[in-house]
């Protein structure tokens, strides 16, 4: 929707020129009017505070009092910055022309307005706009690949595409990606990866949460394309769910972008302006689409680039340690289960949380715990792989360790010995 303010000291020209523009086809132009510089600028005002300021002002060159519309118009544009404005004159004087186009004008007309060139003029207008903030956001979208593509690690990317959702002026923008692979409607558990802008939880990286239990969120993200939700048209549930997974419920809305790879939802982007009430066009509904799918290339081939290096990695680890696992199970038998197992867990190593082993007895088909390695929670695991890189514990530094019959086994060992 395209608002004009229409300035004119005389209500009755106001009123015409209003009867014009809500006249045409166009059902996209909407017209209010204003006899007054001071009235024309607190509506300007409440049209900005409330997020949906006026794309035109039309201004009477001369106003009443005195008054220079063209002054005026510097003052509405000071409030409003990405409107534009026409100046009607009731002269075709080049000077008054050169005036307004240096004051900021779009364009100036002679009074009585032509219908036909003020239609011409509003589409331009429209379709200026337009092209403006497609090439603004492009050009966000290229840099944002190009920096993206030169980056290995995953929070890295997702770092890049929150600090450039910002650049298009969100105030707060949230990742969240799944874990696993493929997408389950019954369920799929998400992680909140990372957050830019203010007021951002510092509880949010590593929040989890099952997207099944959240119905609404579920819903729209099924959707497949950009939702916007109005903070005073959502329900108390929407709002309980977005706040049981580490945002803050905006007051201005709240922009949702599913992040889709092929038939995969991957992650998903939350935007908003923070306490700011402020409405997004159609076209910049569109670009938010495209967006999304920019964002998913790039987050998608982090992913992918670090699984293969990390599994290029973990097979490298195997060929060494198996010529030393060879070695060690011909010194005991004990020693090379206990190597197994802290491969498995170690930071070095494939890093699970921890690793069982069970043996079945001679003559028998009952399973005992022989040994275990590891922690029964995550952030004793972190704890654990910590301390190993600041001793600058290795596969090499391990097997040393190995030979010279030095074990640091966990309270898991101890607590496998009593199962069967």
């Amino acid at each position: 929707m395209c608002r004009i303010l229409i300035l004119d000291d005389n209500q009755r020209e106001a009123q015409a020129l209003k009867l014009l523009v809500d006249g045409f086809e166009e059902t996209r132009f909407a017209a209010e009017t204003a006899t007054d510089p001071l009235l024309a600028a607190e509506y300007a005002k409440n049209a900005v505070e409330r997020g949906q300021p006026f794309t035109v002002f039309i201004i009477d060159q001369r106003l009443g009092n005195g008054r220079d519309g063209i002054d005026v118009l510097k003052e509405l544009l000071f409030i409003s910055r990405d409107s534009y404005a026409i100046i009607l004159t009731g002269n075709d004087d080049s000077e008054v022309g050169r005036r307004a186009y240096e004051a900021g004008a779009y364009r100036y007309l002679t009074k009585p307005a032509d219908e036909r060139e003020m239609l011409f003029v509003l589409n331009s207008v429209v379709q200026n706009r337009r092209a403006e903030l497609e090439r603004e956001w492009r050009g966000v979208f290229s840099e944002m690949m190009e920096s993206a593509l030169q980056r290995e690690d995953f929070e890295d990317v997702a770092k890049v595409v929150l600090k450039h959702c910002l650049r298009l002026g969100f105030e707060r923008a949230h990742l969240f990606w799944s874990p696993r692979l493929g997408y389950e409607p019954q369920g799929e558990t998400f992680i909140g990866i990372a957050c830019e802008g203010g007021e951002c939880l510092p509880s949010f990286p590593g929040a989890k949460f099952n997207l099944y239990e959240k119905r609404i969120l579920q819903r729209a993200l099924n959707s497949r394309g950009m939702v916007f939700f109005d903070e005073r048209q959502a329900g108390e549930e929407f709002r309980a769910e977005i706040e049981s997974i580490g945002c803050p419920y905006p007051r201005g809305g709240l922009w949702l972008l599913p992040l889709w790879s092929a038939e995969t939802l991957s992650g998903f982007l939350t935007l908003d302006f923070g306490k700011t009430r402020k409405y997004l066009t159609a076209d910049h509904h569109n670009l938010l689409d495209f967006l999304a799918r920019q964002a998913s290339v790039a987050l998608e081939h982090s992913r992918l680039y670090n699984e293969q290096k990390r599994a290029s990695k973990e097979m490298e680890l195997l060929q060494r340690a198996s010529v030393e696992m060879l070695r060690v199970a011909g010194q005991s038998e004990d020693d090379f289960w206990y190597a197994v197992l802290t491969i498995a867990t170690a930071r070095f190593g494939l890093k699970f949380n921890r690793a069982w082993l069970f043996l079945k007895r001679e003559n028998s088909s009952a399973l005992y715990g022989y040994k275990a390695i590891g922690a029964n929670h995550a952030h004793e695991a972190f704890r654990d792989w910590e301390r190993d890189e600041a001793s600058n514990c290795t596969l090499d530094s391990f097997f040393k360790d190995v030979y010279a019959k030095r074990k640091r086994l966990t309270p898991l060992d101890a607590l496998v010995k009593g199962m069967e």
